[in-house]
């Protein structure tokens, strides 16, 4: 793509480890290589994945079905019959 301004994937992850290195890399007095800064990337992004999934469990746990009255759904909700 002659002009275009998108980047190759990989650019795009080179880009993003460079990022990580610099934000990190601040916060401590150790020397951080780019594998390091891949290894925070996967752990901060299977943290979050992690969170989203709890979060998906919990509300389907506790979300009232449309045919549910609001009534019934917080007895449930709190543990009532």
């Amino acid at each position: 793509m002659a002009g275009s301004s998108v980047l190759p994937m990989q650019e795009h992850r080179e880009q993003f480890i460079d990022y990580t290195l610099k934000v990190w890399q601040a916060r401590t007095s150790s020397r951080l290589s780019r594998e390091d800064a891949r290894q925070i990337i996967q752990n901060i992004s299977g943290f979050f994945q992690i969170l989203s999934e709890w979060e998906e469990a919990l509300a389907q746990a506790y979300l009232p079905p449309a045919a549910e009255s609001s009534a019934a759904y917080r007895a449930k909700a709190r543990g009532w019959k």
